[in-house]
């Protein structure tokens, strides 16, 4: 059975940071958090604002790649710590979770491509053809 940690975190504290490596999943059980990334510059770049119920963590975890973002605490908050090996146990026998999971990262990652400039929607055109 999986086995979840509670933590406290003031305002103010970082709890991810871009870059290092990915060892857990956070659930947000009370407060907010900001995730952001830096831009080319050097300058922060705000991606989203997590609240109650919102998780995170998810992609380096998916990836086997570095934190791709840091999330700084903006109230005091609970978060509920997956470790690794327990969020790889049930993303391997449930598959519905490892769907959701999968869509999820496309997402934010897609969002982090916005963000940085990187990725733009184009204007839809109808009749091409």
């Amino acid at each position: 059975m999986p086995k979840f940690t509670l933590e406290e975190y003031p305002p103010g504290a970082i709890v991810l940071e871009e870059g290092t490596a990915g060892d857990s999943l956070f659930i947000i059980k009370k407060g907010e958090v900001e995730v952001y990334t830096r831009n080319p510059q050097g300058g922060l770049v705000g991606l989203a604002k997590l609240k109650e119920g919102d998780f995170f963590g998810e992609i380096s975890l998916l990836t086997g790649r570095p934190r791709n973002a840091s999330v700084r605490v903006l109230q005091p908050t609970e978060l509920l710590r997956l470790a690794k090996e327990d969020f790889i146990k049930i993303v391997e026998t449930h598959s519905q979770i490892r769907e959701f999971l999968r869509e999820t990262l496309l997402l934010r990652l897609e969002d982090k491509l916005r963000a940085q400039g990187v990725f733009q929607e184009s204007p839809r055109k109808e009749g091409l053809i």
